[in-house]
């Protein structure tokens, strides 16, 4: 995901100013303001919308270096906001970087993804059902994204493809802001229009699908994350996975929480808005309510000249290794293989130096077809506020343990 959309309380827009002490701040408040606040404290942030991304692209087709510098300056496919880093609060130390698992040689991999999209209601809707349908995934995009794109994408791809295997429809919305392309987090529910709007279109697509009353779960990253904190409270949902977010503060920190299964995945190196911190209180908040928490924390990635090749679908390994070996003579890895600077902040894409002859200019448009996987899967390395696949095999099975808890 490419924005932080705010924890906010209320409606964006208007700004509370209180008076508490900073000394009285808990970690979360210290990043995002008091509790009474309604936006965010210390954030600057950077909005881009995404159809400018498109027109650079299309005058830069054959200036490859200038199209993927104006698609990372804006973080990729999407918005993004960067909110800064107060000395005040304590960050765990970096975790040790793992190698990832590999993906190209899992038998999932080759599952076929045919996507169907339509619109239900006022709603986009992506979905793919599998044999022996047995349950369903409902998945929430962050800003700057659609449904498609997790048909689209490669660290969606891998999560869609592992669901179906499992026997779950797969079903992706897109939010109704197709400006910012969040999801809108109002509070309470009932007045929430994209929380109305989802609500109506699942029931209807379970009712002409004959779902019944098979298990539904919903996973979310980034804005979506937030958006099923509060979905929670308008459907029958068996668990909901939220990634690199914290979930709406008011939909978390209720008693209507009770009983509720959440996991929250994270990222060690999203140190502003899903902080391993703020996740940390976050959890203490939905177990004090009487939910069931579990937490998935992912350390950096270790990078090779393979990863790539292994992760985004028809990306070859001659083509990993040249953009392996050109980002470490850029210096954004290390000896280690270890990204060292926010792809996002770095602008990592940006500093590939391509031979200025046809062969350059031939790979460079190469990369520049790419650049959103890429993008994604640079910051999947680096371990800082992105979709992941990571620890997706963990949450089948502990979908399992939540039904086998619940029957």
């Amino acid at each position: 995901m490419t924005f932080l959309p705010t924890l906010r309380r209320g409606s964006l827009g208007g700004v509370s100013v209180t008076n508490a002490s900073d000394d009285d701040l808990t970690p979360r408040e210290e990043i995002y303001g008091h509790p009474e606040s309604t936006m965010p404290r210390r954030c600057s942030t950077l909005l881009a919308v995404s159809g400018l991304i498109l027109v650079a692209v299309a005058l830069a087709v054959s200036k490859h270096r200038t199209a993927v510098e104006a698609i990372t300056a804006v973080g990729g496919f999407g918005l993004f906001e960067r909110t800064v880093q107060d000395d005040a609060v304590q960050w765990p130390d970096a975790a040790e970087p793992v190698e990832l698992a590999s993906w190209r040689t899992d038998p999932r991999s080759k599952l076929p993804l045919l996507m169907t999209v339509e619109t239900i209601g006022n709603v986009t809707v992506a979905y793919q059902k599998p044999s022996r349908a047995r349950r369903v995934l409902l998945l929430f995009h962050g800003c700057g994204h659609d449904a498609e794109h997790f048909f689209q994408l490669p660290e969606e791809r891998i999560v869609v493809r592992k669901a179906l295997t499992e026997h779950y429809i797969t079903v992706a919305f897109s939010s109704k802001d197709r400006r910012s392309r969040c999801w809108d987090t109002e509070w309470p529910p009932e007045q929430n229009e994209d929380i109305k709007a989802v609500v109506a279109a699942f029931a209807a697509f379970s009712a002409r699908e004959r779902l019944g009353s098979m298990p539904v779960f919903a996973l979310g990253a980034s804005s979506g994350g937030q958006f099923v904190t509060v979905l929670a409270h308008s459907m029958q949902l068996a668990g909901i996975v939220v990634q690199v977010a914290p979930g709406l503060e008011e939909a978390i920190n209720t008693p209507a929480a009770a009983g509720r299964h959440v996991a929250f995945v994270h990222m060690t190196n999203d140190r502003n808005w899903a902080s391993p911190v703020v996740i940390d209180e976050s959890a203490g908040m939905l177990k004090k309510s009487g939910a069931s928490v579990v937490s998935f924390s992912c350390a950096p990635k270790i990078m090779t000249d393979t990863v790539l090749a292994d992760r985004i679908d028809d990306f070859t390994p001659s083509l990993s290794a040249k953009v392996f070996g050109m980002l470490k003579d850029a210096g954004v890895v290390d000896w280690r293989g270890v990204i060292t600077d926010d792809p996002r902040s770095g602008l990592a894409l940006s500093r590939l130096q391509f031979p200025d002859d046809d062969a350059g200019r031939a790979l460079g448009d190469v990369v520049l077809l790419y650049t959103p996987a890429l993008q994604e899967e640079l910051n999947v390395l680096y371990s800082a506020h992105e979709f992941t696949s990571e620890y997706f095999d963990d949450l089948l099975r502990w979908f399992d343990d939540v039904l086998k808890a619940s029957s």
